[in-house]
Order: C-alpha cells, then structure tokens, then sequence
C-alpha cells in the first residue's frame, strides 16, 4: 500500500437525554476522497470505556491525523475546537468532576488553524465556526486524550462539535415538539472531508 497518511476519525453512540447521535452514523458512511488510509471507531457515551479502549488504539494506529466528532444539540453550525482541558464532568457517574489526566498538563491546544479551516469550510458552502474548547463532557475527555497522544507523536488532532442532521432533527421535532439546529447529513459529510483532505494535503494543518 502507499504510504498514504493515516486518518482516524472517532464518534460516539448516543447519550442521555439525545435517542441518537448523528456522529455515529456519520462515521460510519464516511467514504474519503482524498488518498489516505482511514480508521474508523465508534465509542459508548462512557468515560471508563473511552479511558480504557482509546489509548490502546492510538498506540496500535499511530495515526497522522486524529478527527474526533461529537454532538451538540444546541449549535447550528460545525464547530472546531481549539482546546482540550484537564477536566471531567460525568453528570451520571460516582464521580462527577475529576481530572482527565491526574495533575498533568491543564490543557492542551491543537496545532490546527480552526479559524482558517472553518474559513474554508464556509467558503464551500458549510456552517463552520472557531470555537474555544470542547467543554467537560466526553467530547473534551476524548479530545485531550488525542491531543496529548499527537502532542509525543508529531500528529495532529481535531475535535469537531456537529449540530443534528436535518432528518434527525425532523424526527425529533415531529416527536417532542422541540426545535433542534440541524444541518443535512450529505452537507456534514461533505464538511468532514473537506477537512481531512484541507488537513493532509497542506501546511493549513500548522497556525
């Protein structure tokens, strides 16, 4: 095989109070149509299991580039996460604040250009934003995972918040009666292609 970079790209099942999560879904139709070889995983909304299993993988897959996808139902748009902090907070657990790593680094940065990069994303055509951090849920907890996996590798990670797909949101909407910011699924693929290929092709990945 050529030495193509190697790509892992990360969504989780779905979490309380959400029936479904978009990302999964997303992961799993993701078709590249940039020459790299991909890795795709799907995690349980657990921190056990994401602190257990995702570790194991990066040292397996020494990927290039880390793509973690996640929800947030309130946000319209994809949003590009430049942070990753040291802490946790599991509304379901024993232990609801905690450390994601003990008393190590307090955060880390990703080295991507998030403010460049959602420029391009909404030059084609695709709601893209900066956005600071990634909160305390699992989306912060597996994205400072990646970033300090990549930070002793020279790999580079991405966390990306996604809004629902337009036909989740319908479903939802049809059932509870709620409005949800939603965007069409074809568009969301489209926009994580569009970074993977931006980030592999080109120095865009450096600030």
């Amino acid at each position: 095989m050529p030495n193509y970079p190697k790509v892992l790209l990360t969504g989780f099942e779905a979490f309380s109070p959400h029936p479904v999560n978009p990302t999964e879904s997303l992961v799993e139709e993701f078709l590249p149509s940039s020459d790299i070889q991909l890795r795709k995983a799907i995690y349980k909304s657990d921190f056990e299991v994401v602190s257990a299993s995702y570790p194991k993988l990066l040292d397996e897959y020494r990927p290039d580039l880390i793509l973690n996808l996640g929800l947030d139902a309130r946000r319209g748009a994809m949003c590009l996460e430049t942070f990753a902090i040291n802490a946790g907070f599991d509304p379901m657990g024993e232990k609801t604040h905690f450390a994601v790593d003990g008393h190590k680094n307090s955060a880390y940065h990703t080295h991507i250009n998030t403010e460049k990069l959602a420029l391009e994303l909404c030059e084609a055509g695709i709601p893209a934003v900066r956005s600071n951090h990634a909160g305390t849920y699992l989306c912060n907890h597996i994205f400072y995972l990646s970033l300090k996996w990549a930070a002793r590798h020279s790999a580079e990670a991405l966390f990306i918040h996604l809004p629902f797909t337009t036909e989740i949101a319908a479903s939802l909407i049809k059932k509870n009666k709620t409005i949800y910011p939603s965007l069409p699924a074809n568009m969301l693929l489209r926009g994580v292609d569009l970074a993977v290929r931006s980030l592999v092709s080109s120095e865009k990945v450096v600030s």
